[in-house]
């Protein structure tokens, strides 16, 4: 398990030309990104003199949903700062954006959802890129990059016309704000001072949602049609629960037709591959029943360490959380996603980490275990890049981090999980670099890039899971 292996298979991947037909629904957004500075802070408390501080400090950031209050937002901000974690919460009111336009100024807009930061992902890396939603405005348009194309059912068929001149005028734009904050930065406090740990964000989106997320009429009738020009498919927004989450039965019925819809899309091609990325569910008691029942049609599912640990508590695993809550590490997250694998029912669970990811494949596989590895480099590689400069990742651009070192942190753990395998007598057999044969499937550990000082932290995720899985199902067709 030499560095100088996984460097030069990281060369040879970063040089790889993968082509193929991806698709991205449902979740289109646009992103106000702003960069949280001690300036703005300091500017925040000085500007809001009236913040309750005993509030501030009594709140539970870990229970909280959405913010309702201002207090509720600058415990929010700190929790994030003290602890380098993510996170993701609704506002209630709209009277937080123009507070938010005088505290924090220094920011920008993007396109924003995971369908559409797929959906320009893929183009900018050579994919034959389709996207859908059912909300779709002329501003939000106006972000996609040339060579998205957005699906017209017509007559027998479906055309593909510029996602860019799609825009419908009567649509809204839904605009979440993206608080991005650096590492080692220190905020300064009435109570005190906090370093930041690590680089990462807090996502306070909004309360209004327009139509419910999945296929409606313009583009239903033509899903088998659709299915059949694509290889992969991205999914995402099943996490808003329709449109009426305060009626359980309603949310079933949602997710049962939404699963039913993605059968319409394979139907005419058993091959097309359909990939979901776990947000936490607005309804929370159905959260396990919903990912139960899209896990019945599709065949990857993706999620990150801090999710991780909330869904083994929701699945009933309260000691893979604990442990990882005690000591996060590559063997333990390989325990959740085999959780994961059989609970939904899926063949692929990818978790994405800080500096490494790790895999878990159901036997028998679509394609070899080390196209699956090669596929995590290449997202690491993107994801990097995207991480250097920004933006949305070309192929030809990845030879700048071609030769970028991989993760101490990731070689750390490849190895720690090693020994733990060693150690436990865990019924796993080294198979190659980075990979374990589990008898009915694999596991993979594979170390990815840390960038200490990345400009941009939103839709890293998503570029790590989309990146990853549209290498493999190319290079496993070609």
């Amino acid at each position: 398990m030499t560095h100088d292996w996984w460097q030069s298979r990281l060369s040879y991947v970063a040089n790889r030309r993968p082509k193929g037909r991806a698709f991205a629904a449902f979740n289109l957004n646009v992103d106000v990104v702003a960069r949280v500075t001690p300036a703005a802070v300091e500017r925040l408390m000085r500007e809001t003199p009236d913040l309750d501080w005993d509030q501030v400090r009594s709140i539970d950031v870990d229970a909280l949903r959405s913010v309702r209050t201002r207090e509720e937002f600058v415990a929010v901000l700190r929790h994030g700062f003290r602890t380098g974690k993510s996170a993701l919460l609704v506002r209630e009111t709209e009277e937080f954006v123009p507070w938010w336009r005088q505290i924090f100024t220094d920011r920008t807009e993007s396109m924003g959802g995971q369908a559409g930061i797929i959906a320009n992902q893929m183009a900018a890396l050579g994919a034959a890129s389709v996207v859908y939603s059912p909300l779709l405005s002329p501003r939000q348009a106006s972000f996609f990059l040339d060579g998205v194309t957005w699906p017209v059912g017509e007559g027998d068929g479906v055309r593909y016309v510029p996602a860019q001149a799609a825009g419908r005028p009567a649509d809204l734009t839904r605009e979440p704000w993206v608080f991005e904050y650096k590492k080692g930065e220190t905020f300064s406090f009435p109570d005190g001072a906090i370093t930041t740990p690590r680089a990462n964000r807090a996502i306070i989106t909004t309360a209004v949602q327009g139509p419910e997320r999945r296929f409606h009429a313009d583009i239903h009738r033509w899903l088998p049609q659709l299915g059949a020009d694509l290889d992969v498919a991205f999914l995402a927004g099943y996490h808003q629960c329709g449109d009426r989450p305060d009626d359980l039965d309603a949310v079933r019925r949602y997710i049962d037709e939404s699963r039913q819809d993605l059968e319409r899309l394979t139907s005419r091609n058993p091959a097309l591959k359909l990939h979901v990325e776990y947000v936490p569910a607005k309804v929370r008691e159905v959260e396990t029943e919903i990912y139960r029942t899209l896990g019945r049609a599709i065949h990857s599912f993706g999620i990150n360490e801090t999710e991780m640990r909330a869904v083994m508590r929701r699945f009933g695993r309260d000691d893979l959380a604990a442990g990882l809550e005690q000591d996060e590490r590559a063997f333990l997250l390989y325990q959740g996603a085999r959780v994961l694998l059989q609970e939904l029912g899926v063949e692929r669970v990818h978790v994405h980490n800080l500096g490494y990811y790790v895999v878990v494949l159901k036997k028998p596989y679509h394609c070899p275990p080390e196209v699956v590895r090669d596929a995590c480099l290449f997202a690491s590689a993107v994801n990097a890049r995207k991480a250097q400069a920004g933006g949305f990742v070309t192929a030809e651009s990845l030879a700048h981090v071609a030769s970028l070192p991989l993760s101490d942190v990731g070689f750390a753990q490849l190895q720690r999980f090693a020994a733990e395998v060693r150690e436990q007598g865990a019924p796993l057999q080294p198979v190659d670099h980075g990979i374990w044969d589990g008898g009915d499937h694999y596991v993979l550990v594979t170390p990815a890039h840390i960038v200490p000082h990345p400009v941009a932290t939103v839709g890293m995720g998503d570029t790590i899971s989309s990146s990853a899985y549209y290498y493999e199902v190319c290079e496993a067709k070609s």
